[in-house]
């Protein structure tokens, strides 16, 4: 059990974790490269969306029901990186789709709505397990549990 001397430890951990790149932020850079600012924006609300998602579920407690069993933990880890899986698989299938001989000239970028983008970055934000993890421990210090 780590008690408050540990907290420095803690909180050096949650700082570099928070500054490496995750999927949240490589979705976010890729709908800003692939479709403009204005898509990088909606998708970085629908990040925020999840990231406050977690926030709620942590002060109920249900962080700390999901990270307790591991099944659940697990299953959701995997959701998160099949969900990852497709959206690569889908970016690199557009690739090889064959654009038509007279639009060589001007190329258009197909721009995802709004509600896509929006529930792209939430799923996104909702299935990272590194996400999870430091809200349910984060809520156990907190509480006095850690």
């Amino acid at each position: 059990m780590l008690d408050i001397i540990h907290f420095p430890l803690f909180l050096i951990s949650v700082f570099l974790l928070c500054i490496t790149p995750g999927p949240d932020l490589a979705y976010v850079i890729g709908q800003s490269v692939a479709n403009g600012r204005r898509s990088g924006v909606i998708s970085a609300s629908g990040v925020a969306l999840g990231s406050c998602t977690h926030a709620l579920a942590s002060a109920i407690g249900l962080t700390a029901l999901i990270t307790a069993s591991p099944m659940l933990f697990t299953a959701i880890k995997y959701i998160g990186a099949a969900y990852l899986i497709y959206l690569g698989g889908k970016m690199v299938w557009e690739t090889f789709i064959a654009k038509p001989q007279g639009c060589r000239s001007q190329t258009q970028v197909p721009r995802s709505n709004t509600r896509n983008l929006l529930v792209r970055g939430f799923i996104t934000s909702i299935t990272n397990p590194k996400v999870l993890l430091f809200s349910f421990r984060s809520s156990t210090i907190r509480r006095g549990r850690g």
